[in-house]
């Protein structure tokens, strides 16, 4: 399998999880975007793909960045930041990724108080 169509696959199960997690059927997105049912589903099956603002109306709706369809998007992330999230977003549920961030928060450490302020000023 090419890698342009192992993307386009990838791409289409994105959008069927943003689209099932936004509580959305297929005719929901396609009514929002001006596209048929059966257009929606072949993008969720990897038979094509969305243009640019086809894709920029299907984030807007289901409420995912733009980051979430095109990891590679994001370039203020390393490619292992990219890797995690990535790994993150793939977690079942919504309860077990926070889950997840809670562990990730408690390992973090604190940031540091400021200085006390010299007595005086």
């Amino acid at each position: 399998m090419g890698e342009s169509l192992m993307r386009q696959k990838q791409l289409g199960e994105l959008i069927k999880r943003a689209r099932i997690a936004a509580k959305l059927a297929q005719d929901d997105i396609g009514a929002a975007i001006g596209a048929d049912q059966s257009t929606i589903s072949d993008w969720e099956n990897g038979k094509g793909a969305p243009d640019v603002f086809d894709l920029l109306s299907i984030a807007r709706i289901t409420s995912r960045g733009l980051s979430y369809f095109i990891p590679e998007y994001d370039s203020r992330l390393t490619g292992d930041e990219q890797a995690l999230l990535q790994a993150y977003r793939q977690i079942p549920t919504v309860g077990s990724q926070h889950l997840v961030l809670g562990m990730i928060l408690s390992a973090s450490p604190s940031p540091s108080a400021p200085p006390d302020r010299a007595e005086g000023e």
